[in-house]
This record gives C-alpha cells, structure tokens and sequence, in this order.
C-alpha cells in the first residue's frame, strides 16, 4: 500500500477541498495502449486517492462493445500490467464509472477536403 504524504502547502488550512467530478473520454479506447497503460495508471491513481471521488471514463471505439465487455477487458489489463485489482469492493467501485460508446469515425472525401 502506497503511503500519502501531507501537502506542506495545506498545512494551517481549515477545510479539505474535495474534488469536483470528472469525466475523461478516451477516443480508441478498445486498443492496446488503453488496456495496457492507461486505465492500469488510472486505477493506481484511484487506489492512491488522487482523483476525484466521482470519476467517470467513457471508452469510444470502432468495436461494437457492451459496457461490461469493455469493464472486463479493462479489468484484464489491469490484472495483467500492473499491481493487480486488490479489493473486489474497490474494484467495483471504480467499474461502476466505467462506460463504453460505439462511434464510427469518418473523415471527408478528398473532394470535401479542398473546400473551405
């Protein structure tokens, strides 16, 4: 377990600000660098409390996945990249901010492209 040290900058300060929530999108979220770096760096930043208590991460990819596939293929990366779940409870907890949306990216034809 990691140990938190104090803030000297928050030494004499009355009250604890809590962090607002947040949502990060990851674009490309079915590939390999979200599976193998990136939610295992979250996860780790969530176990050291060093993001907010209400973070959401919406994955969006080409591949048509449901919101528990997506869970449990994030999961597996972090079983297999890094420290591992630990609790169960922790890790539904931060599963439950997990959410997945299926996009089709287009780009414009060439044609469309030279016109401005």
């Amino acid at each position: 377990m990691v140990t938190l040290l104090e803030n000297p900058f928050r030494v004499g300060l009355r009250q604890e600000r809590t962090p607002e929530p947040s949502i990060l999108v990851i674009f490309g979220a079915s590939g390999d660098l979200t599976q193998r770096k990136l939610v295992p760096a979250l996860y780790q930043l969530k176990r050291e409390r060093r993001l907010p208590p209400e973070f959401t991460i919406v994955g969006s990819a080409r591949r048509d996945w449901s919101h528990d596939f997506f869970r449990d293929h994030l999961r597996q990366g972090i079983e297999e990249f890094s420290d591992g779940i630990g609790s169960e409870e922790f890790w539904q907890d931060f599963a439950q901010g997990l959410y997945y949306c299926c996009l089709l990216y287009t780009s414009p034809s060439p044609r469309d492209r030279t016109r401005s």
